[in-house]
């Protein structure tokens, strides 16, 4: 029989943003793939590459990279979010009024991005295994559990490092999510859902301690267990 402390104990990781990167290697095995098997193979200096002929598979991959380069590491977080969406329709708007996106889509062929095959089969065979690997193993490196009403517990499995609080007055809240990060990359959509937690909590000294725990995976389900661990009395 587990003990009644295990049973109303819950631990929650960081991840770093790498997690959101799952997108960019998965999209590259697509890539990779529709080469593979509809690309044409041309001489460039004496090398036979294999590249796919039409232009929009490399645009996308581009444009895929920059979108999760930018939003993972500028956050629009909460009413942010929502001023962001709103520009962006403002301004897909503005260009239909004023140059009309026939117009703009008639431009796209000249953006000859190709990429051959090589490319993204590197792409994924090198950036997949540095997401799982961060993912599944570093994002594990420091934890932090919840025991019964009043007990924290930050910890590093690997540097045999434990903090242990006996916590009074615990906060704990979810920051305002990015509507680009947390929930379209954060795969919200499909039941998952990230967000970044903050915990705030009373020493018996009379200390505080505030702390920032970035990207958890599920938070909300999470966050309603953790209440109601700290509920417990």
């Amino acid at each position: 029989m587990p003990s009644t402390q295990a049973k109303s104990t819950i631990t929650i990781y960081q991840h770093y943003d790498l997690l959101y990167w799952w997108v960019v290697w998965l999209y590259s095995s697509f890539c990779f793939a529709v080469t593979y098997i509809w690309g044409k193979p041309i001489d460039i200096n004496g090398h036979t590459v294999k590249i796919y002929s039409d232009a929009w598979l490399g645009v996308s991959f581009v444009f895929l990279v920059l979108f999760v380069a930018v939003f993972t590491n500028l956050r629009a977080r909460g009413a942010m979010s929502a001023i962001l969406v709103l520009a962006l329709v403002v301004a897909a708007g503005a260009i239909e009024a004023v140059f009309k996106w026939q117009t703009v889509f008639n431009l796209f062929p000249l953006l000859k991005v190709h990429m051959n095959l090589s490319f993204y089969g590197t792409i994924t065979v090198v950036l997949f295994p540095i997401w799982l690997i961060t993912t599944t193993i570093l994002n594990r490196l420091q934890y932090y559990s919840f025991h019964g009403s009043n007990n924290i517990t930050i910890g590093n499995p690997i540097a045999e490092k434990k903090r242990n609080f006996i916590a009074d007055n615990i906060e704990v809240s979810k920051l305002p999510d990015d509507i680009f990060v947390h929930r379209l990359l954060g795969l919200w959509w499909l039941g998952g859902g990230t967000g970044d937690v903050e915990i705030r909590f009373t020493t018996p000294s009379g200390g505080t301690e505030t702390h920032i725990i970035k990207n958890v995976w599920r938070v909300g389900q999470k966050l309603d267990r953790i209440t109601r661990t700290i509920s417990k009395l």
